[in-house]
């Protein structure tokens, strides 16, 4: 999973990622930070009952993704991708998305006053 949407990114602007246990039911987050500041959860989780899921991630219970854009490592519903999570997404979805996030205006660090 994480190898097709890497290799859709250009090397230079991935800062890191992390494959990890989605944080609420059964499933996988994939965190992406970008070296513009910005960054994406790519996430597909399902909360089990009896006869299929209940609740989790938009997509989940057809096998799709749902992706967040991150600015500075919170979801950001202000950018020109989106203002709210993208879901049903198949993993040939995710990448051009990701490359868009990676190619955004670099976030301007808040400077504090004192």
């Amino acid at each position: 999973m994480t190898d097709i949407m890497l290799r859709g990114l250009r090397k230079e602007d991935v800062k890191s990622y992390e494959v990890k246990d989605s944080p609420i039911g059964n499933g996988t987050q994939v965190i992406f930070e970008f070296v513009n500041g910005y960054g994406a959860s790519v996430v597909r989780f399902g909360i089990p009952a009896m006869g299929g899921i209940i609740a989790g991630s938009y997509g989940a219970a057809a096998n799709k993704w749902e992706l967040a854009v991150l600015r500075n490592g919170q979801i950001d519903y202000s950018t020109p991708i989106t203002d709210d999570v993208i879901g049903y997404l198949d993993e040939s979805e995710v990448v051009p998305l990701l490359a868009q996030i990676a190619t955004l205006d670099p976030v301007i660090p808040l400077q504090i006053e004192g």
